[in-house]
């Protein structure tokens, strides 16, 4: 009995260890390193600078200033580099996963950004948040790009909408590419709508790298 409860224990172990050894297999070891995870608190740390720049524009244009979405493009798409901010306070309100554009070969950690249509690339630039509509992907906002670098978004497709098989976490995917849009998770995705339907302006997105 005692021999038989020890094997069962090390088969338990085995599992365990294969499973680990799985997890860390499918999940990129460098979002992991030092380094990288300096460059996310780095990017964290610029967030009051980069309010700074654009909150003139918010009040100058008559958007929200209470509520803007900052995505810096320097960090991987296995990083939380979606700031939902009031750039009033400064106060980063939420953090989260966005998807780039699979165009161009773009990498999981390399974007190639293009405003060209069916370039399949993300776009630089500011957007407005434009109307909220419910499409192939589920409730959606349309997005008008302000901005050289993207303005053909509209002509393009490119909206803010959710995937329901993309992950939330950064430690565990899938992670999916997208096709220029800005993709979330749909649980993060359901948090920034909450946050944008209470805003009585519109709100703005801007990706920068």
């Amino acid at each position: 009995m005692g021999k038989t409860r020890t094997n069962i224990w090390r088969l338990l172990v085995l599992f365990a260890l294969i499973i680990a050894g799985l997890l860390i297999y499918s999940y990129p070891l460098s979002v992991l390193s030092p380094k990288v995870q300096e460059k996310k608190a780095q990017s964290r740390r610029l967030i009051p600078e980069k309010v700074n720049e654009i909150l003139p524009f918010l009040e100058a244009n008559h958007y929200s200033t209470e509520l803007a979405i900052l995505v810096d493009m320097n960090l991987s798409m296995h990083q939380k580099r979606m700031y939902i901010v009031n750039p009033q306070t400064k106060q980063i309100l939420h953090s989260c996963l966005v998807a780039h554009g699979k165009g161009n070969q773009s990498s999981e950690d390399k974007v190639y950004f293009s405003n060209v249509p069916n370039s399949f690339c993300s776009s630089l630039g500011k957007y407005k948040i434009a109307e909220r509509y419910t499409g192939l992907f589920g409730d959606s906002y349309r997005l008008d790009g302000l901005d050289s670098t993207n303005s053909n978004a509209r002509k393009r497709a490119i909206v803010f909408h959710y995937y329901e098989h993309q992950s939330s976490l950064e430690a565990f995917g899938p992670h999916y590419f997208s096709e220029g849009c800005p993709m979330l998770a749909e649980e993060d995705w359901r948090i920034v709508d909450e946050y944008i339907k209470a805003q009585d302006k519109r709100c703005i997105l801007w990706i920068y790298s």
